[in-house]
């Protein structure tokens, strides 16, 4: 029997690809959300699921549909943030 052998080089190179590919989908993934949300204010579509209390953390529907609002109230912000971060994802 041959003691099988192991390249932890290769495994380190293939796990930190795996890192930084979901990485970039993860950062491409939020910054469509905030180009969404940027036009779109979907509140009014969720408000059924608020008020939001989840391990100390709790939010009401009004809360979100402020943070939505200042959001859009920033259009040219919001939209370079945006594209900043799908920028950034694809170039990882």
């Amino acid at each position: 029997m041959k003691i099988p052998t192991v390249n932890f080089l290769g495994l380190l190179k293939k796990t930190f690809n795996i890192f930084l590919t979901s990485l970039s989908v993860s950062i491409i993934l939020i910054g469509g959300l905030g180009l969404f949300l940027a036009y779109i204010n979907p509140i009014p579509w969720v408000a059924g699921y608020f008020p939001i209390s989840l391990a100390g953390f709790y939010m009401t529907g009004e809360q979100a549909f402020q943070e939505i609002k200042t959001w859009q109230a920033t259009p040219i912000l919001s939209v370079a943030v945006s594209a900043a971060a799908i920028f950034s994802g694809l170039a990882l």
